[in-house]
């Protein structure tokens, strides 16, 4: 499953962010890593950010169908499935 968010906002230094600016960065990295999936961020001052996540399928013996179940947590405590 591939999740790609992307923007054209302000952007940020990826080094300085990881080690200054709170935990937002790890704690996607972590999460991400916990699902045995990867994570790229790719963002320049000034010239937006993207963010790749890659998480791996299993397969459904069974129907022989691939799937993946990732509960994405909100802020105020709202969640969502997203199911691949």
């Amino acid at each position: 499953m591939l999740l790609s968010v992307r923007d054209s906002g302000i952007g940020f230094e990826i080094n300085e962010a990881m080690h200054n600016h709170g935990i937002g960065l790890i704690s996607m990295r972590e999460r991400v890593g916990l699902v045995e999936g990867t994570i790229s961020i790719d963002s320049k001052p000034m010239a937006g950010t993207e963010i790749n996540v890659r998480i791996p399928v299993a397969m459904d013996t069974a129907t022989g169908q691939k799937s993946a179940t990732v509960r994405v947590q909100g802020v105020h405590g709202a969640s969502t499935d997203l199911v691949g």
